[in-house]
């Protein structure tokens, strides 16, 4: 018997009065096998779409500047690039598939080599070993970590992890920039060059990701969407 990811994943969009059961805080009820069911909340929601914001925001920094960054440099942003991703998204799959963690890993390591591969091809092998090896290696730990912790202190992780994250990227963009812009050029982002905005947007960006509720509110919602006739 094959196991596909249809289904072993299957995605079902919220009514109109499943929203209003969970304060429009859930955007998709997910089911994963037989029996066991998360959502997708806002907060988990903002999560991914600003991982894969900034991901392909350094993409295209790397490779637009890709003649004037160095092997060395190129090995660094692969390597961080590659285990930022494995981590957190490794994390975030390992509290979804919790239970399952052969799946969590399988797909939280080839989210962080596939990155990783990507971020190093511009600068060559050297940096595309170090990316897939940092994405693999993030993977297989955010997974476990997903896997692992108990369920009371999923939001915390996850958060400190985004912060991590962010901060982190927000780094790395700073040090590309510098290290590829010449002098009198205009940078892609020239808030990052004044830490006063960059904190005070930091710090309103999370106030404003806080209000959204919960990331993770999976032990709630299981008791009620099993009530509705697409989980029978």
């Amino acid at each position: 018997m094959i196991l596909t990811i249809a289904d072993f994943m299957k995605v079902y969009p919220l009514s109109n009065s499943q929203h209003n059961l969970y304060n429009n805080k859930h955007i998709l009820a997910i089911k994963f096998g037989e029996g066991r069911s998360v959502s997708v909340t806002a907060s988990l929601f903002v999560t991914i779409s600003a991982m894969i914001l900034l991901i392909l925001l350094n993409m295209r920094i790397t490779w637009s500047k890709k003649t004037r960054i160095s092997t060395m440099a190129g090995m660094m942003i692969a390597m961080v690039v590659g285990m930022l991703t494995g981590l957190l998204g490794g994390i975030i799959l390992g509290i979804l598939l919790n239970g399952n963690l052969f799946f969590s890993t399988l797909i939280s390591m080839g989210v962080g080599v596939v990155i990783g591969f990507i971020i190093g091809l511009p600068t060559g092998i050297i940096s595309i070993l170090d990316g897939m090896l940092s994405g693999l290696m993030g993977g297989m730990m955010g997974a476990m970590l997903g896997e692992m912790i108990s369920s009371e202190y999923w939001d915390i992780i996850t958060k400190v992890m985004f912060i991590m994250f962010i901060a982190l990227m927000l780094t790395l963009f700073y040090y590309i920039q510098d290290e590829t812009t010449e002098k009198g050029e205009k940078y892609y982002f020239s808030m990052i060059r004044n830490p006063v905005v960059l904190a005070v947007s930091f710090l309103a960006f999370f106030y404003f990701y806080n209000m959204l509720g919960s990331i993770f509110e999976h032990s709630e919602i299981n008791s009620h969407l099993h009530n509705y006739k697409f989980f029978k």
